[in-house]
């Protein structure tokens, strides 16, 4: 009898001990799996944002059109989150819309690669990236189109 008692009370400490092990497991399983979520939340997010400078810049020379202010009213929504994005939207917002000003074509290029810059920064893309590059997007001659 003794040793059914015995018996008894190492099967418990043995169920005692699958259940913490068990439980602690599930625990670090949940924690990795939220961890994953939010990992593809991030890089669904940082998608997004490129999306946006691909297609500002993409259609660069269309700045009116659908595609491109589709982007740029995406921007505040997209990067809420970055200061330097959203001044040089603003910056650049307020600089073409104002009323009665003839825009001058050069400071309105300069505005959008500061918007370029502050994009690719907080996209955390710096290799090959530089202000002189991103102003040789602007140097296509429209007078081509007409020949």
């Amino acid at each position: 009898m003794l040793e059914g008692i015995i018996g008894g009370i190492l099967g418990l400490i043995g169920v005692g001990i699958s259940l913490y092990y068990s439980n602690k497991i599930n625990q670090e399983n949940q924690k990795f799996q939220k961890e994953l979520e939010e990992k593809k939340s991030a890089d669904e997010i940082w998608r997004r944002k490129y999306e946006v400078l691909v297609k500002l810049i993409g259609y660069r020379f269309d700045f009116s059109g659908k595609e491109s202010l589709s982007a740029i009213n995406s921007i505040a929504a997209l990067f809420y989150d970055s200061d330097d994005v959203m001044n040089a939207v603003k910056d650049f917002y307020d600089y073409s819309t104002l009323p009665g000003v003839v825009k001058n074509t050069e400071t309105s290029n300069d505005k959008l690669v500061t918007l370029y810059m502050a994009i690719y920064s907080d996209l955390g893309i710096d290799k090959n990236v530089d202000k002189s590059f991103l102003k040789r997007v602007f140097l296509y001659d429209s007078r081509q189109d007409k020949n």
